[in-house]
């Protein structure tokens, strides 16, 4: 199993995530281009740049950010928190069963900050995304995510694809 980058999203410390701030279109990103899909490719279609563009304006024009440096910080803030190999370390492996509170705390001791967890709705529940928030500055730090949305909230044990 390998987690793919779906997103980076400027956050405002609350539940409502700012979207659609700007206008700017997405130039070509092909400096960056290969890297982006192996890393942040679209799961649902073979349109890797119709994803990108969606992401782009709906969250990276929130970013105060250039197109490109947008794109870039998502990156290496995914090579930087190998979120496998932070969950590994810790012990939980794929196919596991673990506490939510565990899966939480193995992350906020690598990054700093609390994740969000996302599950399925189904039952057992399965960690299906993890989500690292940062705030809005111009050098973006890590803050702790707002847990709504998550699935996760009320679900002691989870299975870990």
């Amino acid at each position: 199993m390998k987690f793919t980058i779906h997103g980076l999203w400027p956050s405002t410390h609350s539940f409502l995530q700012p979207e659609n701030c700007g206008t700017k279109p997405l130039p070509q990103m092909g400096g960056i281009e290969s890297a982006l899909k192996q890393d942040w490719p679209n799961l649902l279609d073979t349109n890797d740049t119709k994803f990108w563009t969606y992401e782009w304006m709906k969250h990276g024009t929130c970013s105060y950010m250039m197109p490109f440096d947008f794109f870039m910080l998502a990156l290496d803030i995914y090579a930087r928190n190998d979120l496998q190999a932070i969950l590994n370390n810790a012990g939980i492996l794929s196919g596991g069963n673990y506490k939510r509170n565990y899966i939480i705390s193995a992350i906020r001791r690598s990054v700093g900050a609390n994740p969000q967890l996302v599950c399925s709705r189904a039952s057992p529940k399965h960690v299906i995304e993890i989500r690292l928030c940062l705030d809005r500055n111009h050098i973006p730090r890590y803050i702790n995510c707002p847990s709504q949305w998550s699935a996760c909230d009320n679900v002691t044990d989870l299975n870990f694809l």
